[in-house]
């Protein structure tokens, strides 16, 4: 195995065995909608720079509320990261809003 090889490896590794899950927190015993609303949130230089806001009545609209929040890596914030060599390191958000 070349050079080729490790580089190809290491970035599989890298995108499919290294990044952490999104983290789910349910904030409200109620049931969802099952819908996920997903969000991709910017932030730079290996998440240093940047600052991410979810408005949940935006997405849940003012007479629903959010049962569960999610925050963390999927597989195209984890290839945008490597690509870029952390300069620009996206993070996805998600919301599941409370069912009608």
């Amino acid at each position: 195995m070349g050079l080729r090889g490790l580089v190809v490896g290491g970035l599989l590794l890298g995108v499919f065995g290294c990044g952490p899950p999104i983290k789910r927190i349910r904030i409200d015993p109620a049931p969802g909608d099952g819908v996920e609303h997903k969000q991709l949130q910017s932030f730079f230089l290996w998440g240093l720079i940047g600052h991410g806001q979810v408005d949940v009545r935006e997405i849940c609209g003012p007479d629903r509320r959010a049962v569960e929040i999610g925050v963390g890596d999927d597989g195209l914030s984890t290839v945008l990261s490597v690509v870029t060599l952390g300069l620009y390191s996206p993070v996805r958000t998600t919301v599941q809003c409370a069912s009608r």
